[in-house]
């Protein structure tokens, strides 16, 4: 938990200080939403990676590597003076960021049995929202000191000390401290025997494909939210830049709460597509509301913003916990990993997509398609409700 939220602290910070980058480097809508889809496509792609190797690969080593390099990559965004090394840096970023998500989820699934998972991996995601908090501290900090390379200098300070902690604390397994093992399954360690496993139980598995649309669509909504709506706040709802960081910054709080009650839900139901569906729903519902109020209502915003944060990481954490159900604890992080890539390909779209729509179209048919996409995306948790028969019984 704490090492991920490190991972947070220097994920989203390029996206806060995008506006000021902008305006320093005069680059375009179109070059904003490029850095936010070279940062999307890298990351999927290098989680879907990263997903499999974690599978075979100590998570305590696996994790720290990712983060000391994370950490090094956006130190580098420091001494940022052009478009090219902006794009560059967020890209090894994206790489290295993307080994922290499969060797949670490995951790995660070696640590707890199902009937808890829900609720554990719940508690564990609060993390996310933590590193974004500490981060958007750091982007006030930044705003006060009117410098943007604050919001990059100091999360990867905090960040290298958070990964020399998480080096010496964490633990692989149950069984490398003597203690026995959780969820037994029947794949022995050979090569041959995991690959046929991985196919039948990931790669061919329908389930695990509707889990990626349903991700595809909901990432789609959530990137547009987070790289998008300081800019939105601030230019078309008339906000202050202060007032635009905290309204988000509301978002990740609300989250930690939606997160934790849409974990307890799915374990007590025994139903992960129900509750993800019905969340999902509620995003799509208060995505419009957000759209539609007027500007000069920075309460009523506040409570949008915090409502979109608090059942949008219902889906977010349910889709990771479904996927990890139906695949099994020793592909847990193959599975977390292409959802993930399906996920951060919806991401993607929000760069470069959502740039040429705001230049050319504006704001309203940015929310127009955001609501299709909503849509979407609760449809297909809808349709995973008939595989959701986790109480009592091994998915698969």
């Amino acid at each position: 938990m704490i090492g991920y939220a490190g991972f947070y602290l220097i994920r989203q910070n390029v996206f806060l200080a995008l506006r000021d980058i902008q305006q320093e480097f005069h680059f375009s809508d179109l070059d904003y939403g490029l850095v936010i889809s070279v940062f999307n496509v890298l990351y999927g792609l290098s989680k879907g990676l990263a997903g499999i190797v974690s599978d075979r690969s100590n998570a305590r080593y696996f994790m720290t590597v990712g983060l000391l390099c994370a950490c090094l990559a956006n130190l580098g965004l420091v001494f940022c003076k052009s478009i090219s090394s902006l794009i560059v840096l967020c890209a090894f970023n994206a790489v290295f960021q993307s080994m922290g998500w499969p060797a949670c989820a490995k951790l995660l699934t070696h640590w707890f049995t199902r009937k808890e998972l829900g609720t554990k991996w719940a508690i564990w995601n609060m993390s996310q929202q933590i590193g974004s908090l500490l981060m958007y501290a750091c982007g006030a900090i930044a705003i006060y000191q009117s410098n943007w390379r604050i919001m990059f200098l100091i999360p990867s300070i905090i960040g290298l000390g958070i990964m020399v902690f998480v080096f010496f604390r964490l633990r692989d397994t149950p069984e490398s401290i003597g203690l026995p093992t959780i969820n037994k399954e029947c794949c022995d360690g050979h090569d041959s025997s995991f690959k046929k496993f991985l196919i039948s139980r990931v790669y061919t598995n329908p389930r695990i494909w509707l889990v990626c649309a349903a991700n595809f669509c909901l990432y789609f909504v959530r990137m547009a939210l987070v790289s998008w709506a300081p800019k939105f706040l601030s230019e078309y709802k008339g906000n202050v830049k202060m007032a635009a960081v905290t309204h988000t910054a509301i978002y990740e709080v609300a989250g930690m709460i939606g997160g934790v009650v849409a974990g307890c839900l799915s374990d007590q139901l025994g139903d992960r597509g129900r509750v993800s569906m019905l969340f999902m729903l509620c995003v799509t519902i208060a995505v419009w509301s957000l759209w539609r109020l007027p500007a000069g209502t920075p309460v009523a915003q506040f409570m949008v913003m915090m409502c979109i944060g608090f059942f949008i990481s219902g889906p977010q954490i349910l889709i990771g916990v479904a996927a990890s159900d139906f695949a099994g604890k020793k592909a847990a992080g193959a599975a977390t990993g292409l959802t993930g890539i399906f996920g951060y390909m919806g991401g993607a779209l929000t760069g470069l997509g959502l740039g040429y729509v705001l230049q050319y179209w504006g704001w309203n048919s940015f929310f127009m398609l955001l609501l299709v996409v909503s849509g979407c995306g609760t449809f297909f948790l809808f349709l995973t409700q008939r595989y959701q028969q986790i109480k009592g019984s091994v998915i698969g």
